[in-house]
């Protein structure tokens, strides 16, 4: 195959998954990521790829990936929901978020993530 570009790269936890800080090589075709391979010249990887990595376009494309906020219109469990803006996203959970705060103290949300190796711009954000 033809790609327009390979782009070289790192890959980390918004990627497969992990926190290893593999090196990549993303192969592009008319803007989309087609292929990905281990990046042999990273010192860390070396070119090995697990089975998440190598996986990547299928997260990237999976036609039921999320790549919006929503909004639930129906009852809980109904899978009903709309599309909604950035913006009023953050605001709803700025709005619940003050809430708690009034009724039960700034105390009663915990904000934690993962492995405790790193924290991410969501969580510190949301803090």
């Amino acid at each position: 195959m033809d790609y327009d570009k390979v782009v070289t790269t790192t890959a980390w936890s918004p990627g497969p998954g992990c926190h290893g800080g593999c090196g990549v090589k993303l192969f592009i075709k008319d803007g989309k990521v087609v292929k990905v391979e281990g990046d042999e010249s990273h010192p860390f990887s070396q070119g090995r790829a697990c089975p998440r990595l190598l996986a990547l376009t299928q997260y990237m494309y999976h036609p039921d990936r999320i790549t919006h906020p929503l909004k639930r219109v129906g009852e809980r469990g109904e899978g009903k929901f709309e599309r909604i803006t950035w913006e009023e996203a953050l605001d709803t959970i700025e709005t619940k978020l003050g809430k708690i705060k009034e009724e039960y103290g700034p105390e009663s949300v915990l904000f934690c993530q993962g492995t405790g190796r790193d924290i991410g711009g969501p969580i510190s954000f949301l803090a």
